[in-house]
């Protein structure tokens, strides 16, 4: 008896092996990425991943509040959790980041498998493998910032796999470290009710869980919605435009082609979009499939996991300059996969003659997944190797054009750059942050004079550019126009005290002019908020020395 307890123990054991296995595979090879996009700020530049002394700040704070150059309305402690004690265990190494990133996948694809067992024998497995192997979630799982979308999963999969066991308290615990890491896990405790409605004190658990996260995150925001809209629309523009990005969300789940991480959306203007009618028509079809097979509660959770999980990406007021983003996937596409390997499992009990055939279909899909996803991992080596490829795939995207100017720019590939924010400003001739970084970039090549045009046109786009009036206070500085550029520089301190740029240019000025006892309280003041920066610590030294 206990030797056919264990064969069985085993048997059920393997397949998780195996999928855990198959997703480390396919993200092995990330382990050679570096820090790009948003990995430098919230890595290498965030103070508050040093040590557990910051949690005070982490907690009562928006995500980007360790910078006064950045502004956000996510609250996302999880985050900084996870960086202080990859950087506590490892250092800065980039392997280390993106390791955790691999792991937490690997455990989100076992828990996929387990979750589609209450439901499902050998669908549960296809469903985890597909999952694994996705090449849609290579944004989220390579990317080193994506792991508040790979985290918030694990623990948000996490929870609803306790609540099918009944594990109710422990599952609370698992949903706030998910709140904790992205707020879009606010869906979950919608996903385990419309499961069992009737039994509410199941989840009054989830329930306390989410509003202590709404109490945190409240009084760190002052609030629980994004204070400004980058989409304002009329009508019923909101609701059109939901339905076209979940169109488009599916055609990118059903076929992973022209993967980019700035995928340009263009909105939709009239319910006749055929983007609009396409998801319309999804809904319909969703709303039927659930009502056919609503006795089937593992159809009803994979329709909820996928539609309702996915509603907050479909918000436009909440979403940024790029409404469309893969990482939006990567918990939902759980639930879809669910309902794609019931598709199977129905499909082998209607033709079990078929099977083999069936099983080679799903093999050569798997397969094809694996290779796609090590292949796109490559995409994610470098900042100029990604923006490379976003700017091939998506030509229309003025993201991607300035982001590969910015790469090009920090290679030292100055003329490069220059062009390529050039092809940026014809797609938005007004983006004034693409004419700030032209100008840095005239500036890193000795062209003063368009550097401070350059300058000047992103204050006449957007007066308030803090950053473009230090640099433009640099420029003028470094023609010997010492007034002019104080002056600059003050007015980037009235719009951003905190600055520290403007505080290092000011402290330049002082120090050019011959007044050492005012430069050398400006450059300290920049070398305290940036203490990384290491031309800030060697101006001060020399001023210091000088003094």
């Amino acid at each position: 008896m206990k030797t056919s307890g264990w064969s069985d123990e085993a048997r059920s054991r393997l397949p998780l092996a195996v999928v855990a296995l198959v997703a480390l595979t396919a993200y092995a090879n990330s382990l050679r990425g570096g820090f790009v996009w948003d990995d430098v700020d919230n890595v290498l530049h965030n103070p508050w991943t040093d040590g557990l002394a910051h949690l005070p700040a982490i907690f009562t704070s928006h995500v980007a509040a360790f910078s006064t150059e950045l502004a956000t309305s996510f609250y996302r402690p999880g985050m900084h959790i996870l960086f202080i004690a990859v950087r506590g265990l490892f250092g800065v190494e980039p392997w280390a980041f993106h390791l955790v990133n691999v792991l937490l996948h690997a455990a989100c694809s076992v828990l996929v498998v387990l979750i589609a067992r209450t439901w499902m024998k050998d669908g549960a497995i296809v469903a985890g493998l597909l999952f694994a192997v996705h090449p849609v979630h290579v944004e989220a799982v390579a990317w080193i910032s994506g792991v508040t979308d790979v985290s918030s999963a694990c623990f948000g999969l996490l929870a609803v796999w306790l609540w099918l066991r009944g594990w109710n308290r422990t599952g609370a615990l698992a949903l706030f470290a998910a709140l904790l890491c992205k707020e879009v896990a606010i869906a979950i405790p919608v996903i385990v009710v419309a499961g069992d409605v009737k039994r509410w004190k199941r989840w009054m658990p989830y329930a306390a869980a989410t509003a202590v996260y709404l109490a945190l995150r409240w009084n760190a925001l002052g609030g629980l919605a994004p204070a400004t809209r980058t989409w304002e629309l009329q009508g019923f523009g909101y609701l059109e435009n939901a339905f076209a990005l979940l169109s488009a969300y599916v055609a990118k789940l059903v076929i992973p082609g022209g993967l980019n991480p700035a995928h340009p959306f263009h909105l939709a203007q009239a319910f006749s979009d055929p983007r609009v009618l396409t998801g319309c028509g999804l809904v319909a079809a969703l709303a039927v499939l659930t009502y056919a097979m609503r006795f089937k509660p593992g159809v009803l959770y994979g329709a909820a996991l996928f539609l309702i999980q996915l509603v907050p990406a479909l918000y436009l007021p909440a979403l940024g300059e790029n409404p469309f983003a893969e990482r939006y996937l990567y918990l939902p596409s759980a639930g879809f996969l669910m309902l794609v390997a019931f598709g199977w499992e129905s499909l082998v009990r209607l033709r079990p003659s078929a099977r083999p055939w069936i099983d080679a279909v799903v093999l050569v899909v798997v397969a094809s997944g694996l290779v796609a996803t090590v292949r796109r991992n490559e995409s994610w080596r470098d900042a100029l190797t990604l923006w490379t490829d976003a700017a091939a795939t998506a030509p229309d995207s003025v993201v991607a054009q300035q982001n590969l100017a910015d790469a090009l720019r920090d290679s030292g590939r100055l003329d490069e750059a220059i062009d390529r924010y050039q092809l940026a400003l014809v797609l938005e001739p007004q983006r004034a942050d693409a004419l700030n970084n032209r100008g840095v970039a005239y500036q890193l090549s000795g062209r003063q004079e368009q550097a401070a045009t350059s300058y000047r046109a992103a204050l006449a786009a957007n007066p308030r550019h803090a950053r473009a009036h230090a640099n433009l206070g640099l420029a003028l500085i470094d023609a010997g126009r010492f007034d002019e550029g104080i002056a600059e520089c003050e007015s980037a301190l009235r719009i951003d005290p905190d600055l520290p740029a403007a505080h290092h240019n000011l402290g330049i000025a002082y120090a050019r002019s011959g007044r050492m006892e005012l430069a050398i309280p400006e450059l300290e003041k920049a070398v305290l908020l940036r203490p990384d920066v290491a031309i800030y610590r060697e101006n001060l030294e020399r001023a210091r020395a000088a003094k």
